[in-house]
């Protein structure tokens, strides 16, 4: 009976202790530029909208233990700029930062989720669109906002849009 116990024994501390399977490190891509133009002639009726998005970002991709990709963790930092196309007024939106991470299906293709969290669009004080988000793809580039924690004007004008139907949410500082 003691030798019994003292096998259970151990194959519980064995079992506490055994390592689980390790995951891959992550890749690390750093100081990652992208420019991103979008507009919109008619996103205010009486004039549009030109949105250039300047992204400086550092990301950080995981595998699991069989290589497969899981998640994608983007810092993001970005210093933009709005434009009034008939007057010409051009305003800064940013700097923002956020982070911004994407959840990949099981075979590790297909965005499955995109949660982001931190300050997205700012322009001054007079629009600010900053919390937590929960996005998911629809396809062609377009994402339904499935959860958000506090005021996202930009983010509820583009749901189950583009970014481009995120255009209205500048229509009243660009007056």
């Amino acid at each position: 009976m003691k030798r019994a116990l003292a096998l259970a024994a151990a194959s519980v501390v064995a079992a506490i202790l055994a390592a689980p399977a390790a995951a891959e490190q992550p890749t690390i891509q750093r100081d990652v530029q992208v420019m991103n133009v979008v507009q919109d002639a008619d996103a205010c009726g009486d004039f549009g909208v030109i949105w250039r998005i300047n992204i400086t970002a550092d990301v950080y991709t995981y595998f699991d233990s069989e290589g497969v990709r899981t998640r994608q963790v983007v810092h993001i930092k970005e210093d933009n700029t709005i434009e009034n196309t008939v007057t010409g007024l051009t305003l800064r939106e940013g700097p923002d930062s956020l982070i911004q991470t994407t959840y990949f299906t099981e075979d590790g293709r297909f965005v499955e989720r995109i949660v982001a969290v931190g300050l997205q669009a700012r322009v001054g004080n007079d629009l600010r669109d900053v919390g937590r988000v929960v996005l998911l793809p629809l396809g062609g580039g377009r994402f339904d906002l499935v959860f958000a924690a506090g005021p996202h004007p930009a983010r509820e004008a583009a749901d189950d849009g583009t970014l481009a139907d995120a255009l209205p949410a500048f229509c009243e500082v660009l007056s």
